[in-house]
């Protein structure tokens, strides 16, 4: 595994087969990570908790981490996404945008998965590297679908950067939480389609169309709220042509 040299660390490892050029990067990720590990001569190894002075676990510093702001907002997101009328498979699509694990061309070099040096621009504006952040909400051509979206629903707002911030306020205008919840499923809708749209990019060779992504997210949610909600009596006409009538009927 390695050894000392002048009371500093050195990696040896040995593996049992060669590494693959796909797992490189998963390599030179892993030796970034050690390089951060700072290990100290004659000085056993253990556990230190760094949410107390003393570096014990203590239930009550364990508590205040939970209270913490900075998982406030993890929290309402997750507890909105859950709750959300999209299918499963859209719902955990959803889960993965927030923790930035969709299989974009970003994520795919970092993990391997795609050989170093292989290019990694969005597919939409083939300019910025493809991060998910990106290519949803950042890149032109996802910006114009929201921008129409908008101008569908009647809304003005900026866009966050943050997905997580991006879902947490879309629909915030609507005062119970029956209705922020449907504008939440229109939100995972519009992800969905745009995601979609990018995978008939790349495997289909298909052109870009920001008027038909929109088409598409408009007509799924409302199959989802209706596959949800049976007692609903407007048609998708009424959805396209009045989504906010529609909206407060709930």
């Amino acid at each position: 595994m390695g050894h000392w040299v002048n009371g500093i660390w050195c990696w040896n490892f040995e593996w049992r087969r060669a590494i693959l050029p796909r797992e490189e990067g998963a390599l030179k990720e892993f030796h970034s990570f050690l390089q951060q590990v700072n290990l100290v001569e004659g000085r056993e190894d253990k556990w230190i908790w760094n949410a107390s002075e003393e570096g014990s676990y203590i239930v009550k510093s364990a508590f205040s981490v939970l209270q913490g702001l900075e998982l406030e907002e993890p929290i309402l997101v997750f507890r909105a996404l859950w709750q959300g009328t999209a299918p499963s498979n859209v719902l955990a699509f959803g889960w993965r945008v927030f923790w930035g694990r969709l299989q974009t061309q970003e994520n795919m070099l970092r993990r391997g998965i795609i050989p170093i040096g292989e290019n990694t621009s969005c597919l939409f504006c083939h300019e910025v590297e493809e991060t998910p952040n990106h290519l949803l909400f950042n890149c032109f051509f996802s910006y114009q679908v929201w921008t129409l979206c908008y101008r569908w629903l009647g809304a003005l707002t900026a866009f966050p950067e943050s997905s997580s911030l991006h879902f947490l306020q879309f629909g915030n205008e609507f005062r119970t939480l029956k209705q922020q919840g449907v504008m939440k499923t229109v939100w995972l809708a519009i992800s969905w389609s745009v995601w979609l749209h990018r995978n008939k990019i790349l495997f289909k060779n298909d052109q870009k169309d920001a008027a038909k992504v929109v088409e598409l997210a408009q007509l799924r949610a409302w199959n989802w709220l209706r596959a949800r909600n049976k007692s609903l009596t407007y048609s998708v006409f009424d959805w396209i042509s009045q989504p906010r009538i529609c909206i407060e009927s709930f």
